[in-house]
């Protein structure tokens, strides 16, 4: 380890504000005091240069105008499969299902998505999309509940729920 490691290694205080860390460094296992080192700097870089760092840099988002500008023109085509009752073979709902033709399928347009940190644009165009088409749906089609596929990032925020509930009420 360089010395600068076994100094902050050692340190029972926080470099920052001088309290106690409570980390108790030199008590730890070896494995563990490795893994808290990590961690104590991937928090605390101390004006190391990129160069000096131990970890990869990020890699930065690509760029994909085409999918932003499809986004943009909301050129998503929004299909529907149907969901099927078991018990009694009556299409009981339909999933909505994302199409593009810059994608060969849904995986696909989600992956380029998530490339250019547009997942998140996507997958709420497909949502508002689907509920607005549902909304106008008639006869007995209007009985039929709809499913779509929601991103983990999405469900973690904490406006979601209210945005959603905004979207199906426009519709």
């Amino acid at each position: 380890w360089p010395a600068e490691h076994k100094k902050i290694a050692a340190a029972r205080h926080c470099p920052v504000s001088g309290r106690a860390s409570g980390l108790g460094f030199r008590r730890a296992e070896p494995g563990v005091r490795r893994w808290l080192m990590f961690k104590w700097e991937s928090v605390f870089e101390w004006g190391r240069r990129a160069s000096d760092s131990p970890l990869p840099a990020p890699a930065m988002p690509t760029v994909d105008p085409m999918l932003e500008s499809v986004i943009a023109l909301e050129q998503i085509d929004v299909l529907y499969q149907p969901v099927i009752e078991p018990a009694t073979g009556r299409i009981a709902g339909a999933e909505a299902l994302a199409r593009c033709s810059i994608a060969e399928s849904a995986s696909a347009l989600f992956s380029r998505a998530a490339a250019s940190r547009l997942d998140e644009r996507l997958s709420r165009l497909v949502q508002r999309k689907a509920l607005r088409r549902a909304a106008a749906w008639e006869g007995p089609l209007r009985d039929l509940t709809i499913s779509v596929n929601l991103l983990p990032c999405e469900i973690a925020r904490e406006d979601y729920d209210s945005w959603l509930l905004e979207e199906i009420a426009i519709a």
